[in-house]
């Protein structure tokens, strides 16, 4: 069952202050979600929460900074148990609801909590943030019949924070759930096609992490093209201790099993085998080398649109290297741009230009769950895709449809 996100649920742009700061003096620093985004499933919130309570609101109290009240930016919410379907909590709790509020619990209401084990210094507990921290009743759905569905689900975190273990990580929390849908088999051997994710960046191509998960007896790839959960995990370093060479452990879940997983170094570092501790906590971690694009992965030539399914996209943003920019949403339009790189092209190598020219387009491809970059120069006419190392001389469709941008 999906669910989609409620339009209260606020998010923290700063992920410190979502884990660490105590109080804020305003909201500032929170925004709503748009309204188009996107859904999560009940398997993944029982995945990403420690804990999985039905609770009544005793009281909501403004969080203080000495004699300051805090108003609504920041709430202590006392609450009464009345079901629990994972984890366990006293009878009555506290949730500390700050800095940036995401349950915004009212005294009488009941709903449904999403929570992190890991207790506050005065034994609130913290709601888990993204993708959601509470649900409430709907006409369709009462709290009660939400309770048995998410009973019937068995969580996956343990098996996956187990296998980590295994190998000599030390699992330090939870960090965020992503769901997309994994590329299709043809797509495996390209990175281009971004999928969208606040765990980890997919920068390598989908049959990496298909390789590095083999090396623990896992295979995403009888799974391609289905629904998948990606569960991200802190290692070593403190819960939320965002320091350069940190690692997080990512743990790919689909049709309800565990089928990938693989070690990430933040910021980008590659990606490692679960296997391979010794080596990722060896990595330097200094200022990363200067960054050129792989070798060509489509040498045997390309057709744009069909590679990477253009004709879905369901919105394009470009900008220009002069100051221009706009944007393409009528379909019409849309179906127009696909139609124009519905042609198979010669490929070479890419360069990548570290100096902004005036006369280079950048298209961002927008997708429900990915997205593609793509640099068109008008000066030779060629368009390239820097993440899956290849550049094509583009149709002529293409060339009077973007000088139809200017």
């Amino acid at each position: 069952m999906r669910l989609a996100r409620a339009a209260f649920v606020v998010i923290c742009v700063l992920a410190s202050a979502c884990t660490e700061t105590p109080v804020f003096r305003n909201a500032a620093a929170c925004l709503r979600p748009s309204q188009d985004s996107g859904a999560v499933s009940l398997p993944a919130l029982v995945d990403r929460a420690d804990i999985v309570v039905l609770a009544s609101v005793v009281r909501s109290d403004p969080v203080t900074a000495g004699a300051q009240m805090l108003g609504e930016d920041g709430r202590r919410v006392t609450l009464k148990v009345t079901d629990t379907s994972k984890g366990g909590v006293a009878p009555e709790f506290v949730v500390y609801d700050a800095p940036c509020p995401v349950i915004a619990a009212k005294a009488g209401e009941s709903l449904v909590l999403f929570l992190e084990s890991t207790a506050n210094a005065d034994g609130s507990l913290r709601p888990i943030g993204l993708p959601i921290s509470a649900l409430r009743a709907t006409p369709e759905r009462p709290l009660a019949q939400l309770m048995v569905e998410l009973r019937a689900v068995r969580p996956l975190d343990g098996d996956a924070r187990a296998l980590f273990e295994r190998y000599g990580w030390n699992v330090t929390g939870k960090h965020v759930v992503d769901e997309f849908e994994l590329p299709t088999s043809a797509e495996f051997a390209l990175a281009g096609r971004e999928i969208r994710a606040m765990g980890a960046r997919f920068v390598e191509p989908f049959q990496n992490y298909a390789a590095l998960s083999a090396g623990v007896g896992l295979d995403p790839r009888p799974f391609a093209g289905k629904p998948a959960e990606l569960l991200t995990f802190f290692l070593e370093q403190k819960r939320g201790e965002w320091v350069p060479g940190m690692t997080l452990g990512h743990a790919l879940i689909a049709q309800r099993q565990l089928v990938g997983a693989w070690v990430s170094l933040w910021p980008e570092h590659g990606a490692f085998s679960v296997r391979d501790r010794v080596t990722v906590l060896a990595t330097p971690v200094g200022t990363p080398g200067r960054w050129s694009p792989p070798l060509n992965r489509i040498p045997q030539g390309v057709n744009l649109a069909r590679a990477y399914n253009v004709a879905n996209a369901r919105m394009i943003a470009f900008k220009t290297g002069a100051g221009g920019s706009g944007e393409i949403r009528d379909p019409a339009r849309m179906r127009a741009f696909a139609a124009a790189l519905d042609e198979t092209l010669p490929t070479v190598q890419a360069t990548f230009d570290r100096e902004t020219q005036p006369t280079t387009y950048y298209f961002h491809i927008d997708f429900p769950t990915r997205y593609l970059s793509l640099q068109y120069d008008t000066r030779d006419g060629m368009l390239t895709v820097l993440l899956d190392g290849f550049s094509a001389k583009a149709p002529a469709r293409f060339a009077s449809l973007v000088a139809d941008l200017r």
